[in-house]
């Protein structure tokens, strides 16, 4: 058993007081056992919402009271007498927050058993496990249980007549109808015995809104399955049959927005971009001119005393008094003969309110007009709501084999804003003959000595005239030249305009002084041609060597006997010039005066291999010593059968001596310092002497004064063998 008190601003419950929870739509079954027992029932309202609270007391003998508590204290309180039913409707509930429901006896006797439904409006479906929405000549079926209700709402208006019948069909319910008015109040209420029917017939109903239709059995047994209808002129729900329509319009010129909608006493607002739109309360809303600030979308809420629905929003667009206007391109294949037409498609970018004109005409681009195609002009007009227009051009057919042409059609002046206003008639041509073929020239050149820089040219050729661009890219490649050595790599691409035939590729040859194989060979290679098939694509290049053979000469040499073992005499012979190949020469020893018989030296012969780049190389001929008095002796050197290059000096003098002169003796001779050979004097310490040179031992010229004991001096012109033999000679002054 609970207790409540009720105070000014609150509701104060007993410790031992058990809370029911209750949602909209359902039912509670419960029974007062005892004197004085009340039962609390809670749900979660929001400010503004209309609920209804029905408390029956079905077979029992007990008197039902029902009061409604707010969150801040007591709301409303209903009563009835012997075992009827008590009912609180109220709407606008005036916050958020947590409500009680509180049932009890009316007197706190009798006691007995109830039930208590709740209906929140907005809020679920009405009744459970039966009830909910009821229409004008609509039957709904349910059961009732034991002190069970089911509570049907419909939407009615002022004035308006019901009729409500309830049947128990086969059961054994005794049926017994209630109709309550919005605001609680019972407006009429009928039972019926032994599963028959009872039916209620209201005139003139007192208000609008949402009435209840409440049924259950006459004295809460016995229970069993029933049926509901109503009848009559009660209103429905708003429903939108036809809502409104998206629309173009110009600024200044009017618009108009519509719907269509079913229901009784039906109320409209019309709505800009969610917001109420003052005075738009009729079921269509215009605009008598048009302004850039009206696009927006537009929506209208349908409403009348049941419910209101909101239709989609339709979308006005405006448009500027000048729309944008563009052609496109078009593209056509020429044909052998006749003409065919290349069609352009202008375009607005809305439908405009007003006629848009523009004027055309065609200009030639690398097509002239006359020759492939018929030259025009004109002006289009797009009436109102026209958007698209056509320009066609006839383009002549022809047999010529000639590159894609082009021709534009270009728009002026007109009462439209420009986005493209020139069209590209491409004309492609559809003839056809084989392409010509790419070829290129061999070609041959002096190597040249820097620091002239000569250059081998060789030329591409096309094997016809062509009528469009013909390119093809060429690049050098070694073969016996290398690159950077003998030649300057390229690469690139030759561009053939039309009816050009000829392009030169010139290649800088790198040239030297060395002498090389006669002939050297790279090539210039043709690739990836464009407009043209590869014939002869590798011309080789020649590289003719114009330096001379260099020449050999070999050093005369002096050396002393002595009186045992073996000693070396080392003879140089050296190339005039480096060179670029592999030179070659034999050599072999020859008696004079020293003897190969009398072992005065040893026989040599063999051949000297100049690598490419070496200059000198050493002839040894070995000296064999001994004791025998005897004068200096002579034997010679000499060179044959020279390979890459010639012999300036083929014989050289192997000289013998016997002894050193005494100190003080003069004594002039060549000697290899390691850096090169000089001429050396050796004589009396102090005393100076002429030194002398003749080409012929005939006619001498003084070189210098030498000053003894010993001096040298460089001998440079050894390094010429085209200046011929050269002998010296020194004496006292």
């Amino acid at each position: 058993m609970a207790v409540i008190i009720l105070l000014t601003t609150a509701l104060l419950f007993d410790a031992r007081a058990q809370i029911i929870p209750i949602t909209p739509g359902e039912t509670k079954t419960n029974s007062i056992v005892s004197a004085g027992e009340q039962d609390f029932y809670s749900f979660f309202g929001t400010a503004g919402d209309t609920v209804t609270i029905l408390m029956g007391a079905g077979s029992s003998s007990l008197d039902p009271r029902v009061e409604l508590q707010g969150p801040n204290g007591a709301l409303a309180s209903e009563v009835a007498s012997f075992g009827g039913s008590a009912s609180i409707h109220l709407e606008n509930l005036p916050q958020d927050g947590t409500y009680f429901i509180v049932c009890r006896s009316r007197f706190g006797t009798p006691t007995g058993n109830y039930s208590v439904s709740l209906v929140k409006n907005p809020g679920p479906n009405v009744g459970d496990p039966e009830g909910g929405t009821i229409q004008p000549g609509e039957t709904k079926t349910g059961t009732i249980t034991v002190g069970d209700l089911d509570a049907f709402t419909f939407c009615a208006s002022a004035n308006d007549w019901v009729t409500v019948l309830m049947g128990a069909g086969s059961s054994s319910l005794d049926p017994r109808v209630e109709l309550h008015a919005p605001n609680g109040a019972v407006l009429a209420s009928e039972v019926a015995s032994f599963g028959g029917s009872a039916s209620i017939h209201l005139e003139n109903l007192p208000q609008d809104g949402i009435y209840f239709i409440v049924c259950r059995s006459r004295f809460g047994t016995p229970t069993g399955k029933y049926g509901v209808s109503l009848i009559g002129s009660a209103g429905s729900p708003p429903l939108i049959a036809q809502p409104p329509q998206s629309q173009t319009a110009c600024v200044g010129s009017p618009v108009t927005f519509s719907v269509t909608a079913s229901g009784s006493g039906l109320t409209y607002q019309w709505k800009k971009n969610g917001s109420e739109i003052v005075g738009a309360t009729a079921s269509s809303y215009t605009i008598d001119s048009v302004i850039a600030a009206d696009a927006a979308g537009y929506t209208v809420v349908v409403s009348n005393s049941c419910d209101s629905v909101t239709s989609a929003a339709a979308d006005l667009t405006v448009q500027p008094s000048m729309p944008f206007i563009s052609i496109t391109d078009d593209w056509v294949s020429e044909g052998d003969a006749g003409t065919v037409n290349a069609t352009f498609t202008v375009s607005l970018s809305a439908a405009n309110c007003q006629a848009v004109t523009v004027d055309y005409m065609t200009a030639d681009g690398t097509a002239k007009a006359g020759e492939d195609y018929r030259g025009k002009s004109g002006w289009l007009t797009f009436a109102p709501g026209e958007t698209l227009k056509t320009i066609t051009v006839e383009v002549f057919g022809d047999t010529l084999v000639e590159p894609d042409e082009a021709f534009a059609v270009v728009l002026t002046g007109g009462n439209a804003v420009f986005v493209d206003s020139r069209g590209l008639g491409l004309i492609a041509n559809d003839d056809w003959q084989p392409p010509p073929s790419l070829a290129v020239t061999d070609a041959a050149v002096l190597e040249g000595d820097p620091p002239v820089t000569n250059r081998l040219e060789f030329v591409v050729s096309l094997s016809a005239v062509s009528t469009q661009v013909v390119t093809v890219d060429y690049a050098t490649a070694d073969g016996t030249a290398t690159e950077g050595a003998d030649y300057s790599s390229a690469r690139g691409t030759l561009s053939f305009a039309p009816g050009q035939t000829s392009q030169p590729v010139r290649i800088p040859i790198v040239g030297d002084l060395l002498d090389e194989e006669e002939r050297e060979t790279f090539a210039v290679v043709l690739t990836n041609a464009v407009g043209a098939a590869l014939g002869k694509a590798q011309g080789q290049g020649t590289i003719l060597d114009n330096d001379p053979l260099p020449t050999l000469s070999i050093t005369d040499k002096s050396v002393l006997e002595g009186n045992s073992a073996t000693s070396a005499a080392q003879f140089t012979v050296r190339l005039s010039l480096t060179s670029g190949r592999k030179v070659t020469v034999d050599y072999e020893t020859w008696d004079g005066t020293a003897m190969e018989a009398d072992k005065d030296y040893w026989p040599t012969n063999g051949t000297l291999v100049f690598a490419p780049g070496e200059a000198t190389k050493t002839v040894r001929v070995p000296i064999v010593g001994d004791t025998k008095e005897e004068p200096d002796e002579q034997y010679y050197v000499e060179l044959s059968n020279p390979v890459h290059a010639t012999i300036s000096d083929a014989q050289a003098v192997g000289e013998i001596r016997t002894e050193e002169p005494p100190p003080g003796e003069l004594r002039l001779e060549i000697v290899w310092a390691g850096e090169g050979y000089r001429l050396q004097l050796s004589g009396e310490s102090g005393r100076s002497y002429e030194v002398q040179a003749s080409t012929d031992l005939i006619n001498w010229v003084e070189l210098t004064n030498a000053v003894g004991p010993l001096w040298s001096m460089p001998l440079l012109d050894l390094a010429k063998p085209d200046l011929g033999r050269r002998f010296y000679r020194a004496k006292a002054q």
